[in-house]
């Protein structure tokens, strides 16, 4: 529902994500339980939050909920955002968002998380907060209506197939995320967003089945296949052995990305990567499934990406030092390897699958990639024999 609250601004997260869902929208924040104690309070807050919102979606249901009976890993319930799934409570079909929290409200966060790069290494980030809010509002809102999208014939997916599905969804939460910025009027914002998808397979902590660059303008969201998602995980093998170069050496870098697209033969797993598509009836031999066009395209989308964002900052300035997660810029010769906060730039790019401060992020490495983690909570509880629809993956963003 829209706020009506005097003086009170709309938030952009929630009217994208109400724009574009087919079903009503539970909020939650996790802002709001970030200073309980424990996972039970945790809950207890996230409770009282669900209860209290659907009772406005439906006044005349039951709204007595026990969050520990959903259709939701309990887990999913308090992690930061965001993050989206369609459930039903008590008859209703729902759909359940967790909105980013406070680490994730400024545009440049929310680029740090989709492109898992450093703020300091890239141009400005085009538009407003508003603008990157509503943008990830849309994408989880979209989410709301996919459960089930595809594979209706199948109650059990295997993790090649999950992987698949959840690229495709991903691809067409993205697709129109970037069809609402054009025709807001914010095609540089639309263009930005595709390329920190396209930056991020330097990191190897943002997930394959996210990898939408590659996909996004090239083919529809719905034809990606396995083959993508595999090509995502070469593409991320190869790139992220280069993260140094990738901040310190621009011009090395891009030579090393246009010799794997100009012989991808080469391209250490390539070969094996696709897995087995047939078996050779004389011989008995595997046939494998030859990928090499994906890769190609993956590696492509990237370094474009990386001409347009990255080198252009580059090419202006050079990065010397970065004390406490902020950067100091001269002009003329860096360091052979850049640090920051006393750990090499492969290291900070790993602490960028997850917002947060930069030592933060570097103090817990365990917990990174929290949308991935997301997806797992939210699937594993689903993913066996049930007419329920399997709960969609979270945005990592």
């Amino acid at each position: 529902m829209p706020n009506n609250t005097p003086n009170s601004a709309p938030n952009p997260f929630e009217e994208g994500a109400k724009s574009v869902s087919n079903i009503p929208v539970i909020f939650i924040d996790p802002d709001d339980f970030k200073d309980d104690s424990n996972k039970e309070q945790k809950l207890h807050t996230v409770e009282k939050s669900i209860q209290t919102q659907f009772q406005k979606h439906f006044p005349d249901s039951d709204s007595n909920i026990n969050v520990n009976k959903l259709a939701l890993s309990t887990d999913s319930l308090v992690s930061s955002g965001p993050g989206a799934a369609a459930i039903t409570i008590n008859g209703q079909k729902v759909c359940v968002i967790t909105k980013p929290g406070a680490d994730m409200d400024t545009k440049e966060e929310v680029a740090e998380t989709l492109s898992g790069t450093p703020s300091n290494i890239r141009r400005e980030v085009p538009g407003t907060d508003a603008d990157w809010q509503r943008g990830a509002g849309v994408h989880e809102g979209v989410h709301c209506n996919q459960a089930g999208t595809y594979n209706l014939h199948k109650t059990i997916l295997s993790e090649e197939d999950m992987a698949a599905r959840t690229l495709r969804h991903e691809a067409e939460a993205d697709s129109v995320a970037l069809q609402d910025m054009e025709q807001r009027g914010k095609p540089e914002v639309a263009e930005a967003w595709k390329n920190y998808r396209s930056l991020g397979r330097v990191n190897e902590n943002l997930h394959p089945n996210h990898a939408t660059g590659a996909i996004l303008g090239n083919i529809e969201p719905g034809d990606a296949t396995t083959n993508h998602v595999n090509a995502a995980h070469v593409t991320t093998n190869l790139l992220s052995q280069h993260q140094d170069d990738f901040v310190n050496n621009p011009d090395q870098y891009i030579e090393t990305v246009e010799k794997a697209i100009a012989h991808p033969e080469n391209i250490e797993g390539i070969g094996e990567a696709g897995g087995i598509k047939d078996i050779d009836d004389a011989s008995g031999d595997a046939i494998m499934e030859d990928i090499t066009p994906e890769v190609k395209t993956a590696l492509q989308t990237h370094l474009d990406a990386y001409r347009q964002e990255v080198l252009p900052r580059a090419q202006a300035s050079k990065i010397e030092d970065i004390k406490g997660g902020q950067p100091e810029i001269i002009q003329g010769d860096i360091k052979d390897t850049m640090e920051i906060g006393g750990v090499k730039a492969s290291s900070f790019f790993n602490s960028h699958s997850d917002p947060g401060a930069a030592q933060q992020r570097l103090d817990q490495q365990a917990k990174l990639d929290v949308g991935v983690n997301n997806e797992a909570n939210l699937t594993a509880q689903n993913n066996q024999p049930s007419m329920a629809p399997a709960p969609v993956t979270p945005m990592t963003i």
